[in-house]
Protein backbone atom coordinates (compact mmCIF):
# COMPACT_ATOMS: atom_id res chain seq x y z
CA UNK A 1 0.00 0.00 0.00
CA UNK A 2 1.27 3.49 -0.75
CA UNK A 3 2.14 5.34 2.43
CA UNK A 4 0.32 8.41 1.07
CA UNK A 5 -3.09 6.70 1.07
CA UNK A 6 -2.80 4.93 4.41
CA UNK A 7 -4.00 7.91 6.53
CA UNK A 8 -7.09 8.37 4.36
CA UNK A 9 -7.88 4.66 4.40
CA UNK A 10 -7.48 4.32 8.16
CA UNK A 11 -9.55 7.49 8.63
CA UNK A 12 -12.40 6.03 6.59
CA UNK A 13 -12.27 2.76 8.51
CA UNK A 14 -12.32 4.69 11.79
CA UNK A 15 -15.39 6.68 10.74
CA UNK A 16 -17.30 3.51 9.88
CA UNK A 17 -17.30 2.36 13.50
CA UNK A 18 -17.12 -1.11 15.00
CA UNK A 19 -20.12 -2.64 13.23
CA UNK A 20 -20.62 -0.72 9.99
CA UNK A 21 -23.52 -1.41 7.68
CA UNK A 22 -22.63 -3.00 4.36
CA UNK A 23 -21.86 -0.27 1.83
CA UNK A 24 -19.67 0.53 -1.13
CA UNK A 25 -17.15 3.33 -1.04
CA UNK A 26 -15.14 4.44 -4.04
CA UNK A 27 -11.72 5.17 -2.55
CA UNK A 28 -10.82 7.35 -5.53
CA UNK A 29 -13.65 9.69 -4.45
CA UNK A 30 -11.92 10.12 -1.09
CA UNK A 31 -8.20 10.01 -1.83
CA UNK A 32 -6.71 12.27 -4.48
CA UNK A 33 -3.77 9.90 -4.90
CA UNK A 34 -6.18 7.06 -5.70
CA UNK A 35 -8.10 9.44 -7.97
CA UNK A 36 -4.93 10.26 -9.91
CA UNK A 37 -3.93 6.59 -10.10
CA UNK A 38 -7.35 5.76 -11.59
CA UNK A 39 -7.13 8.67 -14.01
CA UNK A 40 -3.86 7.32 -15.41
CA UNK A 41 -5.79 4.27 -16.60
CA UNK A 42 -8.47 6.29 -18.41
CA UNK A 43 -8.39 6.26 -22.22
CA UNK A 44 -8.40 10.07 -22.37
CA UNK A 45 -5.08 10.19 -20.50
CA UNK A 46 -3.49 7.05 -21.99
CA UNK A 47 -0.58 8.89 -23.61
CA UNK A 48 -0.44 11.85 -21.23
CA UNK A 49 2.53 12.38 -18.94
CA UNK A 50 1.82 12.17 -15.22
CA UNK A 51 2.61 15.88 -14.87
CA UNK A 52 -0.24 16.72 -17.26
CA UNK A 53 -2.68 14.53 -15.34
CA UNK A 54 -1.70 16.16 -12.05
CA UNK A 55 -1.87 19.65 -13.56
CA UNK A 56 -5.36 19.01 -14.96
CA UNK A 57 -6.59 17.73 -11.61
CA UNK A 58 -5.13 20.70 -9.74
CA UNK A 59 -6.91 23.03 -12.16
CA UNK A 60 -10.19 21.15 -11.63
CA UNK A 61 -9.79 21.38 -7.86
CA UNK A 62 -9.00 25.10 -8.02
CA UNK A 63 -12.15 25.65 -10.10
CA UNK A 64 -14.15 23.69 -7.52
CA UNK A 65 -12.59 25.74 -4.73
CA UNK A 66 -13.66 28.98 -6.40
CA UNK A 67 -17.19 27.65 -6.81
CA UNK A 68 -17.36 26.42 -3.21
CA UNK A 69 -16.07 29.79 -1.97
CA UNK A 70 -18.61 31.68 -4.07
CA UNK A 71 -21.36 29.56 -2.48
CA UNK A 72 -19.78 29.98 0.97
CA UNK A 73 -20.01 26.21 1.44
CA UNK A 74 -17.50 25.70 4.26
CA UNK A 75 -17.57 21.86 4.32
CA UNK A 76 -17.00 21.77 0.55
CA UNK A 77 -14.21 24.36 0.81
CA UNK A 78 -12.51 22.25 3.50
CA UNK A 79 -12.85 19.09 1.38
CA UNK A 80 -11.35 20.71 -1.72
CA UNK A 81 -8.50 22.20 0.31
CA UNK A 82 -7.78 18.76 1.79
CA UNK A 83 -7.68 17.30 -1.71
CA UNK A 84 -5.30 20.01 -2.90
CA UNK A 85 -3.05 19.32 0.09
CA UNK A 86 -2.98 15.61 -0.79
CA UNK A 87 -1.90 16.36 -4.35
CA UNK A 88 0.64 18.96 -3.26
CA UNK A 89 2.17 16.65 -0.65
CA UNK A 90 2.54 13.83 -3.16
CA UNK A 91 3.84 16.14 -5.91
CA UNK A 92 6.53 17.53 -3.59
CA UNK A 93 7.69 14.05 -2.52
CA UNK A 94 7.79 12.93 -6.17
CA UNK A 95 9.79 15.99 -7.21
CA UNK A 96 12.24 15.43 -4.37
CA UNK A 97 13.10 12.01 -5.82
CA UNK A 98 14.05 13.40 -9.22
Amino acid sequence: MLAEVKPELTGIIGKLGHLPEKQQLAFNDISEIAHLMKRVTEKHYAAAPVEKIVEDRINELLDLLLLAQSLQDEPWIADVRKRLEQVAKHSVSTNDLA
